[in-house]
């Protein structure tokens, strides 16, 4: 299973695309050693996780518009959200 396909467009985000690549492998989760320095991809890769235990996109939703917030990416994030 694929979190996040490097270059693909980012669901909630402006003209932004993936800087990330990590997936589930048979021996955990796969990551390249990322950094994690581009917070748009971040708050996405969070959004996913949370998706993906609770199965609340509502409430995934709700966490990423307050971890935009924090990050100061907020206004970045598209208007549908």
């Amino acid at each position: 299973m694929s979190y996040m396909r490097y270059g693909m467009p980012l669901k909630f985000f402006k003209d932004s695309k993936s800087k990330y690549y990590i997936f589930l492998s048979d021996k955990g989760i796969v990551d390249y050693d990322c950094d994690y320095s581009d917070n748009k991809s971040f708050c996405e890769l969070i959004y996913k996780f949370i998706l993906y235990e609770t199965h609340d996109e509502e409430y995934a939703k709700k966490i990423l518009k307050i971890l935009a917030k924090k990050l100061g990416i907020d206004s970045e994030l598209k208007p549908e959200i």
